[in-house]
């Protein structure tokens, strides 16, 4: 018999990076008492990893819950990167609602549009959150009205687009529901979740069911599965069966042998939990997101909503630079994120120049991913942000503005490659740019992507301030002297077309000693430039490659040898591949 859970609502918190959701959630824990009044409380307690601490944002969906008015809310601050949407989309099976979280000035986004579309499918009631509107360029009402647009073009039934509005300031910590009366503190959010988001439904006294929507990961029991119960009680010790929708044939019986509950940041043991509950669970090896766990009288699995599809593809593969094995424990077989952890465990490898996933139609013609872009740029930069879009086969669909522009193209996915540093040299650092996959279109053509060449090192040693002095009067250098080089790594930028091999090794000779003392002392590096990892992936071409290893970034030829080099070009100009 179907039953409602009055004491219990499950919503995920759905924004764009840098919307303020993970600094809503810390203060939602702040005023739902999970911390002491004195307790020292650290910045974005929810970003676990010191990766999402370092740029800002949220990666893996986390699960936590307050207590408000005797109702346990179940929160999960989910990703706002599009490059992290299949988390997302899992998410949002185990909720009755969202908080559509959207900057006061900013407005809807492109990865707000990417979640929201899914929430909106899944029949998820909103709560439109206007956050930062102590903000003095704030405009909510435009925002508010940009935000039930989007919905409409989302097609959100009435109900969704009766969405109650708040308006909130989470670095203060205060919510309204009017905006000309400054908030005092969260409880006006509070009590929207409570009167808004439906509590969960369903059967308690049925045979267990629970839907698997996140795996964590514990060095003591293993995967851990997380997700909501939908019908029945999970009591721990007792017989559990895997199953899975896709895969019919899967019958895997265990011993439920711990479950916990999500109380503040906690994971908590408990004995039994029910319908509409989300906890965690263990006993099963290798546990997998969409796997569905029941009584072993009552096999029934539960459909998983469909993942993005992916639209790039980039090479990972064993590090065979001469520099392999020196620096990583591990020398290995969105995609920066990936990397980015993988270095800090140890790992050292190779990736290539990222290259988007083809499809064709049934007249076999080429397909390729194209990106919605939105950006907001100071007038002054407009055009040659519009211009350099043009270039890279974008088209422009909107543009909105007077001081500040904002422009909405469509554009290839692979246009956008290398473009994000040359959008913010373009714009002087002042614009703001985000993209997310749309659809796939005819293919569009050759898109320029480098219009300078590379400085390759013809030697193995260690550069030296005589040969990088005079290396730089070739264009941008990326290493100081004291760098270990080898031959066929790039160190530097060409100023122009095609690739320059220069020794940044290079010695004085010892006859002119005598005749320039001193002269060397006198020499400094004018054209110089680390690069990020992000950079670096944009910088590579195709017959190069990027190694990663925990303490160095080294861009390389594909083909390490010089003449080896020459040959292959000179066979490419002859047309003999």
């Amino acid at each position: 018999m179907e039953m409602t859970r009055e004491n219990i609502r499950n919503i995920a918190i759905i924004a764009h990076v840098d919307h303020g959701k993970t600094t809503l959630v810390n203060e939602m824990l702040k005023q739902g008492g999970v911390f002491r009044e004195n307790q020292q409380v650290a910045d974005r307690v929810m970003d676990s990893n010191d990766l999402e601490k370092e740029r800002g944002i949220t990666i893996l969906a986390k699960n936590t819950s307050v207590h408000y008015k005797g109702v346990k809310i179940n929160v999960v601050d989910t990703p706002g990167h599009a490059d992290f949407g299949g988390e997302v989309e899992r998410v949002l099976k185990m909720v009755d609602g969202v908080l559509l979280l959207i900057d006061s000035f900013e407005g809807p986004m492109p990865q707000t549009r990417f979640v929201l579309q899914h929430a909106l499918a899944l029949g998820l009631p909103v709560i439109t959150v206007v956050n930062k509107v102590d903000r003095p360029d704030a405009r909510c009402d435009e925002v508010v009205s940009e935000a039930i647009d989007l919905m409409i073009d989302l097609d959100a039934d009435e109900s969704q687009l009766d969405t109650p509005i708040v308006y909130a300031s989470a670095r203060a910590g205060t919510a309204t529901l009017d905006p000309s009366v400054p908030g005092v503190d969260l409880r006006p959010l509070f009590d929207t979740i409570l009167e808004y988001i439906p509590a969960p439904k369903g059967d308690p006294e049925g045979p267990a069911q629970m839907l698997i929507s996140t795996i964590d990961y514990n060095e003591f029991v293993g995967r851990i599965g997380i997700g909501r119960i939908t019908r029945g009680t999970m009591k721990l010790n007792t017989m559990k069966t895997r199953c899975n929708y896709e895969n019919p044939e899967m019958h895997e019986s265990f011993r439920l042998s711990s479950l916990f509950a999500f109380d503040g940041l906690k994971r908590v043991p408990i004995e039994e939990a029910s319908m509409g509950e989300i906890v965690a669970i263990t006993g099963i090896e290798d546990i997998m997101i969409g796997d569905t766990i029941c009584a072993p009288d009552a096999l029934e699995p539960l459909p998983f909503v469909k993942i993005t599809e992916p639209t790039v593809v980039m090479t990972f593969s064993v590090n065979d630079s001469p520099f392999a094995g020196r620096e990583g424990t591990y020398v290995t077989s969105h995609l920066s994120v990936l990397i980015e952890n993988m270095r800090r465990q140890g790992y050292e490898f190779q990736v290539s120049k990222p290259e988007v996933l083809i499809q064709y139609d049934e007249n076999g013609n080429k397909l390729e991913p194209v990106e919605k872009m939105v950006c907001d740029v100071p007038s002054e930069y407009a055009g040659a942000v519009i211009e350099k879009i043009g270039r890279r086969r974008g088209v422009m669909d909107n543009m909105s503005g007077m001081d500040r522009v904002r422009l909405e193209f469509t554009v290839p996915s692979r246009g956008l490659f290398g473009y994000r540093s040359e959008f913010m040299t373009d714009t002087r650092g002042e614009g703001v740019m985000s993209a997310v996959f749309d659809h796939y279109e005819p293919y569009k053509g050759d898109i320029p992507h480098r219009s300078c060449g590379a400085l390759v090192s013809t030697e193995t040693g260690e550069a030296v301030m005589y040969g990088l002095f005079y290396a730089q009067d070739r264009g941008t250098l990326f290493y100081g002297p004291g760098t270990a080089v080898y031959t066929g790594m790039i160190v530097g930028q060409n100023a122009r077309t095609g690739d320059i091999d220069v020794n940044v090794c290079r010695q004085k000779h010892l006859t002119s000693i005598r005749n320039a003392a001193g002269a060397e002392t006198a020499m400094k590096l004018t054209s110089m430039k680390a690069l990020s990892l992000e950079e670096c992936l944009e910088f590579i071409d195709d017959d190069e490659l990027l190694e990663i290893t925990p303490k160095n970034l080294r861009m390389r030829k594909r083909v390490l040898e010089v003449e080896m080099r020459k040959k292959l070009a000179a066979r490419a100009r002859r047309g003999e591949g």
